[in-house]
């Protein structure tokens, strides 16, 4: 069985798990979407992990933090997006700056580059992000 596994470039979750694989659909259902949170966000991994989709696109939600900050990232792929509701959010980038975002502004950070995305208001924030070369 591993060999088997080891040809199809699968664990054994997901060999037995109930999506199929369909390299040729265009579609993927909310249903079969990946998603991963903890107290303060969630993230729904839009698109399976496939040889033909060469980027990662995840819509995160990111709830008020109130006295707690966001940790700093440091991804080794770029990563773009666009605040797609809420009212106010800070961008950091360490030793560049900060700026404020809003809903429908977008950002752009390079490969290796701490940043953090705080939230400001009192509500969560909505965000489409990309992510290229895809982290899987």
């Amino acid at each position: 069985m591993q060999r088997i596994l080891q040809a199809l470039n699968m664990d054994f979750s997901q060999f037995f798990s109930s999506q199929q694989a369909i390299d040729e659909t265009p579609v993927f259902p909310l249903a079969n979407m990946q998603i991963a949170e903890d107290a303060f966000r969630k993230y729904t991994f839009l698109f399976p992990q496939r040889d033909d989709v060469q980027f990662e696109m995840v819509a995160e939600s990111i709830s008020p933090l109130e006295k707690k900050k966001s940790e700093w990232e440091v991804h080794h792929c770029d990563v773009g997006g666009v605040m797609i509701s809420g009212k106010k959010a800070k961008l950091e980038i360490k030793d560049q700056g900060e700026w404020l975002l809003s809903q429908g502004d977008a950002f752009y950070i390079v490969a290796e580059v701490r940043h953090r995305l705080v939230n400001l208001s009192e509500e969560p924030i909505q965000l489409i992000s990309v992510y290229y070369p895809p982290r899987y």
